[in-house]
């Protein structure tokens, strides 16, 4: 992903998971709130994309 192009938005998060991620923070387990959030996101997008693919690979399999 492309690191060097950055864009602000809003996100809403339920209150109990932002607590968390502050906490978090504040245990010195990850430098602030954006960074956790981005890799909690490329995580879950990763493992669709894998999802998808092994997908594909059970259609292939499943082909004469």
């Amino acid at each position: 992903m492309n690191r060097g192009t950055h864009q602000r938005t809003t996100v809403t998060l339920p209150a109990d998971l932002l607590g968390a991620v502050d906490d978090l923070v504040r245990a010195g387990l990850t430098s602030y709130r954006n960074q956790f959030i981005t890799l909690a996101v490329e995580t879950e997008l990763h493992r669709r994309e894998r999802l998808a693919i092994d997908a594909e690979f059970d259609l292939m399999a499943s082909d004469p």
